[in-house]
């Protein structure tokens, strides 16, 4: 049990870190992002740290971590799931006891359900009235599993809890 308590706490302090990293990366390359999400955490934080409360109010920065998540597919293959018994997918065959990944680069830039997958573009996460919208078909930061999974909403609140801007 303590393994893997101890594997839970170092795979998720690597992955934030690593998706910190990144957001840093993207927004050296791109300064309009940047300066765009300055001016929102400046508006709403005032100075001071922020809380989880404010995430609502970060629209925008929201939609920066997730298309940082969805363009750079950190954990591009998921967790390993087992098929519990013999599965018939389109013309595929899955045998009982066959280990199963998700690819989530491979969902992440599929233009069936993303408009220019490959370009890096926080806006498609905001809605017409500047709300920030999470729920996306296609979107597979941590693999395949519940939207509302506790993992992604734990490493989502490390990032938010992390950023010292």
């Amino acid at each position: 049990m303590y393994m893997l308590i101890l594997d839970l706490f170092v795979a998720g302090s690597s992955t934030t870190t690593d998706t910190i990293t990144f957001i840093l990366q993207y927004l050296a390359v791109y300064p309009k992002v940047q300066r765009k999400l300055q001016n929102e955490v400046d508006r709403v934080l005032r100075g001071r740290l922020p809380t989880l409360e404010d995430r609502r109010r970060l629209p925008y920065t929201e939609a920066v971590i997730h298309e940082v998540l969805r363009k750079s597919s950190l954990a591009s293959i998921g967790v390993q799931h087992v098929a519990t018994k013999d599965t018939f997918l389109a013309e595929y065959v899955i045998p009982k006891g066959a280990v199963i990944n998700s690819v989530a680069v491979s969902i992440h830039h599929d233009p069936r359900y993303w408009e220019e997958p490959h370009v890096f573009k926080p806006e498609r996460w905001i809605d017409h009235q500047g709300h920030f919208t999470a729920t996306k078909e296609g979107f597979l930061p941590f693999g395949v599993a519940d939207r509302d999974d506790t993992v992604t909403k734990l490493h989502q609140t490390g990032i938010t809890a992390k950023d010292r801007w």
